[in-house]
């Protein structure tokens, strides 16, 4: 039977302070708690009773600040699994939360709705919102499988979505003329013509090499992707370096056919030699994969030339033209579209782009497959009259 008493004393200055005290005997073992109040005394023996029923301890008593914590995840259970750009994603998505008002807050007292407000408060894409919810989650697992948490608090927490613009950037048949002509006398020109007409992503092309091009075949085989990320120490270091991983979905693994004008260059601008085959197709001078920020430079270097899609604004109060281009994802779905409207069954456009369910594809492209039907009814309406007429 629990002992709750309320004991009183003189402090140095002579006054009484009084607090309360509650003991009793648990599994055999003796525990005393303290507290100002009853009520409080009584809350610690009954949640030390709890957690001894419940899980057989007590939490520990370290308290960690959540930006403490998801350090220590990070660097003690993250680093050594995770691919070296998943964790340049986390350390992304960290800094988030570290320099935040939430990340001072101990673990003990964080709660769903200081975490759902802090998410709420994130001026950030759909995608990093995610990011940094997993991480939280993570960290909070972790936690509790250190006896730290009971819980985890990110149960009911949500990502708002955020309203996104979801329009693709496609260059129209005559922006297409123009970027190919702009691409006269460019060092790189067949790499973006490769772009073009084939839809690799942009570390799909870097990765290339040319055991993996077939010109007798005129095919490619798409087998492994680079990409430059920030990468970490242990001791929290980082530096940049170029990674070549194999794609992440079975279905990013294809043979995409050449045109033939593209295998006539391509054979053309092959090295001669015979230990090539390790050699990237459109590496650099000294033979290592291409930087991706190099190539999307000079892709808006091209669209610069080519004159794609203008804007106006003031300096010095005139009128200036500028031309802010596309995204370089936007050859490949440029490359997607053109397959579309030239009425290419969609499995086949799926297969080529390396996507990993037919929904995807129809997804992305739907506006333009809504082009391609009215366009079918319009020639249902020239078929009509060119029979009429026979």
């Amino acid at each position: 039977m629990a002992s709750i008493s309320k004991r009183t004393r003189k402090n140095s200055k002579g006054e009484s302070v009084s607090h309360w005290r509650a003991q009793d005997i648990v599994n055999g073992k003796r525990v005393e708690f303290t507290a100002k109040t009853k009520r409080l005394v009584e809350e610690k023996l009954r949640q030390y009773i709890n957690d001894i029923e419940q899980y057989g301890s007590v939490l520990d008593k370290d308290e960690y600040s959540l930006s403490e914590w998801v350090h220590i995840f990070l660097y003690t259970k993250s680093y050594p699994t995770v691919a070296k750009s998943t964790f340049h994603r986390q350390q992304a998505s960290y800094k988030h939360i570290s320099t935040s008002s939430l990340g001072s807050v101990t673990l003990q007292n964080i709660s769903p709705r200081l975490i759902q407000k802090f998410i709420n408060s994130l001026e950030l894409s759909n995608s990093s919102l995610r990011q940094i919810r997993i991480l939280l989650n993570q960290s909070f697992e972790y936690a509790i499988d250190n006896n730290l948490l009971r819980t985890n608090p990110m149960r009911g927490v949500i990502v708002p979505k955020k309203n996104k613009d979801n329009t693709i950037r496609v260059l129209s048949k005559e922006q297409q003329k123009n970027y190919i002509l702009a691409l006269e006398n460019e060092p790189n020109r067949l790499l973006f013509l490769t772009a073009l007409f084939t839809g690799l992503r942009c570390g799909e092309l870097i990765a290339l090499k040319w055991k993996n091009v077939d010109l007798e075949k005129s095919t490619l085989f798409v087998c492994e992707t680079v990409v430059r990320t920030k990468v970490y120490t242990s001791t929290g270091k980082s530096h940049f370096e170029t990674v070549t991983n194999q794609p992440k979905t079975q279905s990013s693994i294809r043979t995409v056919p050449l045109p033939e004008f593209l295998t006539q260059e391509l054979s053309v601008y092959k090295p001669s030699g015979t230990n090539i085959s390790e050699q990237y197709v459109f590496g650099t001078s000294i033979g290592t994969p291409q930087w991706d920020c190099n190539i999307r430079n000079w892709h808006y270097r091209v669209c610069q030339k080519a004159q794609i899609n203008p804007t106006i604004s003031i300096e010095n109060g005139n009128q200036v033209v500028k031309y802010i281009g596309v995204p370089f994802h936007a050859l490949r779905h440029t490359f997607a579209t053109r397959m579309i409207e030239a009425g290419e069954n969609v499995k086949v456009i799926q297969e080529l782009l390396g996507h990993s369910d037919i929904q995807t594809t129809l997804n992305i492209y739907t506006h333009v497959l809504e082009e391609t039907k009215i366009a079918s009814a319009k020639k249902q309406h020239n078929l009509y009259y060119d029979l009429l007429s026979l």
